[in-house]
């Protein structure tokens, strides 16, 4: 049995990126209108997408999809910081360098309000 200690990251941006186009079937440039990013960014998400989606799939990793209002707490000295997309290292505080923290996971609530509120 494979001992998981990895996951893949896919960010929300990512995410975002293939929602519009694979299941919207809009072009990159209707993306990059719509999520107001470059249609060179859209491409670079798209394609950091599928290596992750196809390395977690053929190689069975757990697949992790990271909101924007995702966040580390620092219990030691109350630093937050947000969740990076490489989250195979080890992490600690940068003000303090403390690894006693706690991770937030936005709730539905909170992702779908960050989604209106950028709809605005």
């Amino acid at each position: 049995m494979k001992d998981i200690k990895e996951e893949i990251t896919i960010t929300f941006e990512e995410l975002e990126v293939m929602r519009l186009g694979e299941l919207e079937g809009k072009k990159q440039s209707e993306i990059g209108e719509e999520m107001n990013i470059s249609q060179p960014s859209v491409f670079r998400h798209r394609k950091s997408a599928y290596q992750k989606l196809a390395k977690a799939l053929t190689e069975g990793i757990p697949i992790r999809i990271s909101s924007p209002n995702d966040f580390f707490h620092c219990e030691e000295c109350g630093n937050t910081w947000s969740v990076p997309e490489d989250t195979s290292s080890e992490q600690i505080c940068s003000e303090c360098g403390s690894q006693t923290f706690h991770f937030h996971e936005a709730t539905i609530y909170e992702k779908n309000k960050k989604t209106e509120d950028n709809g605005k």
